[in-house]
């Protein structure tokens, strides 16, 4: 009788790789589940802040609405959303982000929040112009920042 091959963990796609979060649980396929909200990483006091006299405007309208939605998805639904750039080309709505690319100012608050650990941010896309950024940790996203409008890191032309 034949034995039958194993799969071995690292022979798995790149988005369905085990990732470990800070207490060494393991989360298999996280892509497969739901985001949840964090907002226990949110800056308060800087000009991203959620908690600035623009995010509070535009909680209700804006903010809100999109996490709701976001949360009927799972994260592999959220990562695939596409919309059409300029020249027609399709472009990930939410995607990461390289904490190297971001401006200066932007380094040095997440120095500031002792965030500065972390090579990469998740940019959620809730409209043209707004975005949320923040750290994924399993299939939680730790909301860092609200950019109103697209300056922490804009597009690159086409």
């Amino acid at each position: 009788m034949a034995r039958r091959r194993r799969t071995h963990r690292n022979q798995r796609s790149k988005s369905n790789r085990s990732v470990r979060v800070n207490d060494g649980e393991k989360f298999d396929g996280f892509d497969q589940m739901k985001p949840v909200w964090s907002f226990s990483s949110a800056d308060r006091s800087g000009t991203e802040s959620l908690f600035s006299d623009r995010a509070c405007q535009d909680w209700c309208v804006d903010i809100l609405p999109k996490l709701r939605d976001f949360e009927t998805m799972t994260w592999a639904e959220i990562k695939r959303q596409t919309y059409s750039g300029k020249k027609g080309r399709r472009k990930t709505n939410h995607h990461y982000v390289d904490t190297e690319r971001l401006p200066n100012n932007a380094k040095q608050r997440l120095i500031h929040l002792k965030l500065d650990d972390h090579d990469q941010l998740f940019s959620l896309r809730l409209n043209s112009r707004i975005r949320i950024y923040g750290i994924v940790v399993g299939h939680v996203f730790r909301i860092v920042w609200y950019d109103s409008d697209h300056r922490l890191h804009p597009s690159r032309a086409d």
